[in-house]
């Protein structure tokens, strides 16, 4: 442990201290894909796909971190309506928005990636980022197409082919742009190096608490179906005649060959409702939740680099808690970034 220590505080001051002072707050600017409506890049309502960019300065000029947002995925058209006001259009959007986690360009918050080029993309699709669906019953579901036409014109008009690596990150329902693109982007950019990284929504196929909420592989279903999801083409390829499956972590990650981390809460109470319970728990509640949090375990163990506490909290990797998550003396920033930059073999932790 002491090698591993030293390891940290030597990278972390060599590689970032030569210039810590902070860059003007809210230089996340908002800019639209060009020509997005002719290329279907486009939000729920219709409205043309934005994304937000900062670009990195001093030693980041060169790495990218491209991060997926998540919240309002929708399974039915109903649930669509529901949460049309919030997650449909791009037209309500700031002008400028202040980084957080690793999209922070504060030193103290974000030491790996503070200087790095920041990309947000924020949801307005309805679709964790998979959809290929044009105005399906008056919503379209575009995620996919949108992500395709914000990297190209990333390359095209912001220089991202000439990064020397790139972070692709997801929170929550933002997973899925990750999982289903990651070995996508890495053949986009054949001269960089790419890994990925996704932060809560590790979704396992196990029995719903009671049947008010439909089984996890009908939910994954209900979306594939709804929002004619792109999926990894090998996971595709190797599942054919039940495609939507590779929706499912555990069954798409075997197939993604680009270098993949995995954070996850073991009692995120967001990923625990969608089988059916709800903080707080009764005894019965809480019995099924730790039946569920060992068959997640056994899940987790069986990939190959996993940061997974035993908390209820659901997403941190672009929020202002990131720089104080921690399991034991081991800090989610540091087990991220020396991954990342170093290509340490930090293994599983599980709390």
């Amino acid at each position: 442990m002491k090698w591993f220590v030293s390891l940290l505080v030597i990278f972390v001051f060599t590689s970032c201290s030569a210039d810590v002072s902070p860059r003007p707050p809210g230089a996340l600017k908002k800019i639209e894909v060009v020509d997005a409506i002719h290329r279907q890049a486009l939000c729920m309502d219709g409205s043309p796909i934005a994304y937000y960019l900062q670009p990195g300065s001093g030693a980041g000029v060169d790495t990218w971190v491209i991060h997926f947002s998540g919240g309002g995925r929708c399974a039915t058209l109903a649930e669509c309506k529901l949460i049309s006001a919030q997650f449909s259009s791009s037209q309500t959007w700031e002008t400028s928005l202040l980084g957080e986690g690793i999209l922070s360009d504060v030193y103290s918050e974000n030491p790996f990636f503070y200087q790095s080029n920041h990309v947000l993309l924020r949801q307005c699709s309805g679709d964790g980022w998979t959809g290929t669906s044009f105005n399906n019953q008056g919503f379209s579901f575009l995620g996919s197409v949108s992500f395709k036409a914000i990297v190209q014109d990333l390359i095209n008009n912001k220089g991202l082919n000439q990064a020397a690596k790139v972070l692709l990150s997801g929170a929550s329902s933002g997973t899925q742009g990750v999982l289903q693109h990651l070995d996508w982007l890495a053949a986009k950019l054949p001269q960089t190096q790419v890994k990925g990284v996704m932060d809560a929504g590790y979704a396992i196929d196990v029995p719903v608490y009671h049947n008010l909420v439909p089984a996890i592989s009908t939910q994954m279903q209900q979306y594939y179906v709804l929002h004619h999801s792109f999926v990894d083409a090998d996971c595709a390829a190797l599942n054919a005649a039940n495609v939507q499956r590779c929706l499912l972590p555990e069954v798409v990650i075997p197939n993604i060959s680009t270098p993949l981390m995995i954070k996850d809460s073991q009692y995120d109470h967001v990923v625990l409702e969608k089988y059916g319970v709800s903080l707080p728990y009764d005894v019965q509640e809480q019995a099924y939740v730790d039946q569920y949090v060992i068959s997640l375990k056994a899940s987790l163990s069986a990939q190959s680099l996993v940061y997974s506490d035993a908390k209820t909290f659901h997403t941190a990797l672009a929020t202002k808690g990131f720089s104080r998550r921690k399991i034991g003396q081991i800090y989610l920033y540091n087990f991220l970034g020396e991954w990342f930059f170093q290509g340490v073999n930090m293994g599983n932790i599980i709390e």
